[in-house]
């Protein structure tokens, strides 16, 4: 299974964490609601990807998806492509 690589700079934690928040759930029900997909993590886990610390799995996202009924866009809401700037010597 592809895996989207976050980075400390640039990743969808923040988002996930929002998302969380809005639907009322914690950490531990997430994972649970996760175990109903066939995905076995653990809260540890589900906390670095919501500190960019973790290559979300493409499955773990469509399952966040259907957790958070939401759309893919709400997971990247506020992202920045990176500047060219960074790239030019």
């Amino acid at each position: 299974m592809q895996k989207l690589k976050q980075e400390k700079k640039i990743g969808i934690g923040e988002n996930l964490r929002r998302l969380r928040i809005s639907k009322g759930f914690s950490q531990v029900e997430v994972v649970a609601r996760l175990e109903l997909y066939g995905i076995n993590i653990c809260r540890v886990t589900y906390n670095k990807m919501e500190h960019n610390n973790y290559s979300i799995r493409i499955n773990e996202l469509l399952a966040l998806k259907m957790i958070y009924d939401c759309e893919f866009k709400d997971f990247f809401i506020g992202l920045k492509f990176p500047s060219l700037q960074n790239f030019v010597n």
